[in-house]
């Protein structure tokens, strides 16, 4: 049939749930910096205003209690239960969450389904895809062979 027009992608949830997923995976940030405002207890450590703090993103999406077998790709778990605000944090959380996650999802969305429409996708490796720390921002760290097979 002809090529989906971009707004048949909103109605495909495990599309945007395996995207999710892979954000919660390899998140693009490591972690969520933020400038203390009032003082605060975080354990045993007292937080005064003007201060610096960091969510670590990739601790909070390995949890075991939020994300059962966190390093499983399991898609459906974003299909099941929707995270709170401050279980997903690939763009961020709170008042600060970056204005263009929902843009950024959409684009993914685009590209992943016109990719999965045109090709099959086949690892040559079970190697689990490496990450480096560049900054605070992760990159892959190492390459995974794959084979492309055309459908048309």
């Amino acid at each position: 049939g002809p090529d989906p027009a971009p707004a048949d992608y909103a109605g495909l949830p495990y599309l945007e749930a395996a995207c999710l997923e892979s954000l919660r995976i390899s998140p693009v940030l490591n972690i969520v910096p933020r400038r203390i405002i009032a003082p605060c207890r975080v354990g045993a450590w007292q937080l005064e205003p003007g201060m610096a703090a960091a969510v670590s993103v990739t601790e909070v999406h390995g949890s075991e209690d939020i994300y059962p077998e966190p390093e499983q790709f399991k898609p459906e778990r974003f299909l099941e239960k929707k995270p709170g605000p401050h279980e997903f944090l690939a763009f961020g959380g709170g008042v600060r969450k970056c204005l263009g996650a929902n843009l950024a999802v959409y684009e993914m969305k685009i590209i992943l389904g016109a990719a999965l429409r045109t090709y099959r996708f086949r690892s040559l490796s079970q190697a689990v895809p490496a990450r480096k720390l560049h900054g605070f921002v992760l990159l892959p760290g190492n390459r995974i062979p794959m084979v492309l097979e055309g459908k048309r």
